[in-house]
């Protein structure tokens, strides 16, 4: 009874065809996203004006190691400068 092809052993075989249906059809539906963002790029907004010599400009830092390790010390070192 090798020939007979029973339900159990057709399982797996749907399953994997199943599998790369599925696959293929999430690959088609990214590439046309794509696409379609390439043929409406996003509007660029203005920069903004460079800063003048008399412009302040305030710099943030964040240190995200506890106060007594070495990258913590090292940065607070370079922030004194």
């Amino acid at each position: 009874m090798s020939g007979v092809c029973t339900m159990s052993k057709m399982l797996p075989l749907k399953s994997l065809w199943l599998v790369i249906c599925l696959c293929g059809l999430i690959g088609l539906a990214g590439c046309k996203k794509e696409e379609e963002q390439a043929a409406n790029p996003p509007a660029m907004s203005e920069p903004e004006a460079p800063a003048t010599a008399g412009d302040t400009i305030e710099l943030s830092y964040s240190i995200f190691f506890p106060p007594t390790h070495i990258q913590c010390i090292t940065a607070m070192d370079w922030a004194k400068e």
